[in-house]
């Protein structure tokens, strides 16, 4: 099945595309009127607290996710704090450690709006469907760009990682590729978080976002037959695992399909005595081959309107405290899946 773009600004698209941009999703027809106040200085860090159960079902609460400059000179994660400890506050933490601290305001006219500001940084949070944030009107350090959040409970926890691509025939196209889940579980066979997005910024600096996944093979896993994306972090009670496959996947962006394969496991990696490779269903030199191949240096294979290319992701995987222990996960099913799995390295069909 094919998927639609989703663009969250208007902005110049991927530079390999040719046609017009479609419309930005779902922006608010006015601004919100934002109530003024003094902005709160002082070091903010929302990423410590947890979220409270009795807003696991409302707009106030705890939201996490992803942020990064049109141009990704900055790049980082993103915690806002919607009155979980009545409190309205928001930190950006970049990639080399950098804060941007914010504090939030209601609107005085429609209560869905949000607006955070630390001087001339600001954004503005919609949050008409809390299980839909939207962010616009984003600038840090007088750059605009681009948040994108999921809503974090109490008992199902968001996480995120952070990761970069590049065109492996030309180093100019390039950009930032960030995963992240909100924690929901449904879809695949171990009852392990879903990949719930995929945010990718264009060369040109607009995001791009995949959340409309295809089911897929992994022969890879043991089980994992017509499983959904999955998105595993040390936090969600499967011990030291980072894993995230992502079979198969496409995405039409103006009439271009970005495919691409996301295949990171510790737990292959461990089994297979490999280190920085990919663990994919294809060996890309005589597609489709069928079968689970070791590709080495490549967790993320992309294919876009006669380009390829890879991703890194060389993120620990969030690294805050989680509390989440999910009582569902098949944690000794998942270990018993991967015992048998003997992975087939193969040559990087790319040179």
């Amino acid at each position: 099945m094919k998927k639609i773009l989703s663009l969250m600004v208007l902005a110049a698209a991927l530079v390999a595309c040719t046609q017009d941009d479609p419309a930005a999703i779902d922006a608010p027809e006015t601004a919100a009127v934002i109530t003024p106040s003094a902005v709160n200085t002082t070091l903010i860090q929302p990423r410590v607290i947890t979220p409270r159960a009795a807003f696991d079902q409302t707009q106030e609460g705890v939201y996490h996710g992803i942020f990064v400059t049109n141009d990704a000179s900055i790049h980082g994660k993103i915690w806002v704090n919607v009155g979980n400890d009545d409190q309205y506050d928001a930190t950006i933490i970049s990639d080399i450690g950098e804060h941007f601290n914010f504090k939030g305001f209601q609107s005085a006219t429609n209560t869905n709006f949000y607006k955070f500001e630390n001087g001339a940084d600001s954004f503005v949070f919609d949050l008409t469907n809390f299980n839909r944030p939207k962010a616009t009107d984003v600038v840090v350090n007088n750059i605009e760009g681009h948040i994108v959040t999921v809503k974090d409970r109490s008992d199902q926890r968001a996480a995120s990682a952070l990761g970069t691509y590049v065109d492996l025939n030309d180093d100019t196209f390039a950009g930032t590729w960030d995963l992240m889940t909100d924690g929901s579980i449904a879809g695949n066979p171990f009852a392990a978080p879903n990949l719930t997005m995929a945010c990718i910024l264009g060369p040109g600096g607009a995001m791009f976002i995949d959340d409309v996944f295809e089911t897929f093979d992994y022969p890879c896993i043991t089980g994992a037959m017509g499983t959904t994306p999955v998105f595993i972090t040390p936090a969600d009670g499967f011990g030291d695992l980072n894993e995230f496959w992502a079979q198969d996947q496409t995405l039409d962006i103006n009439g271009n399909d970005l495919t691409y394969w996301l295949g990171q496991s510790s737990l292959l990696s461990q089994n297979n005595n490999t280190e920085d490779s990919g663990y994919h269903n294809n060996d890309f030199a005589a597609m489709p081959a069928t079968g689970c191949f070791i590709f080495n240096g490549f967790k993320s294979v992309w294919f876009f309107n006669g380009r390829v290319g890879s991703a890194s992701f060389d993120d620990p995987f969030d690294g805050t405290a989680m509390t989440r222990n999910n009582p569902d996960a098949d944690v000794a099913g998942l270990y018993e899946a991967v015992s048998n799995v003997v992975a087939q390295p193969i040559e990087n069909p790319f040179e």
